[in-house]
């Protein structure tokens, strides 16, 4: 019965980060808010962020992650069961750096 009960956990547990993994949309939602909060009284709709800058999406089946750049600023996110969680700011140019320097460790 303990086995069975356990399996049952695990796979709810399973699920539940599959089906918590957030989408781009998302992550947009996010960056829209924080955009929003930073700038104070500029209100972007997700559709203009999406032509002003660039994106790159990436899900990892439990967890995903999203990096957005507009001119020389990119911000970074990762997400996990329904929740986003902003990982900071840069220039591009000091974020490709860093990109460089862990792909050559």
């Amino acid at each position: 019965m303990k086995k069975h009960f356990r399996k049952i956990i695990v796979l709810s547990i399973l699920t539940l980060l599959i089906l918590g993994n957030p989408s781009e949309k998302r992550f947009l939602l996010a960056l829209q808010e924080d955009y929003g909060s930073v700038h104070q009284g500029m209100n972007l709709g997700v559709e203009e962020l999406k032509q002003m800058g660039t994106s790159s999406y990436r899900s990892y089946i439990f967890w995903s992650s999203y990096e957005y750049a507009f001119g020389s600023i990119q911000v970074k996110y990762v997400g996990i069961v329904f929740t986003t969680f902003y990982l900071g700011s840069g220039s591009t140019q000091s974020i490709q750096q860093e990109k460089t320097q862990h792909a050559s460790l």
